[in-house]
């Protein structure tokens, strides 16, 4: 992968999240997806509450909901601490 990495010019972290995702959703975990996906804050928080509860970790929790990036889980994170 370092050689895949240096060719493309990838940060370290990328090349890894775009391995888990086609080693969790095969082609389709690489997909392009035409516009950025939202996702509301009843999403965010439900989420959130099931990596806190433990149920998962939030790399995992990406994988499965299809969320191409953590900053989701901070950003529920953030509004389940301001509703408490």
């Amino acid at each position: 992968p370092s050689l895949t990495r240096q060719h493309f010019q990838l940060a370290e972290q990328t090349l890894n999240r775009w391995i888990k995702q086609f080693n969790h959703n095969g082609n389709n975990g690489l997909e392009v997806r035409g516009k950025k996906q939202t996702y509301s804050p009843e999403f965010k928080l439900s989420v959130v509450q099931m990596v806190k509860q433990g149920n998962c970790s939030a790399e995992s929790a990406c994988l499965h909901f299809g969320i191409a990036n953590s900053g989701i889980i901070s950003q529920g994170y953030k509004l389940s601490k301001d509703k408490v």
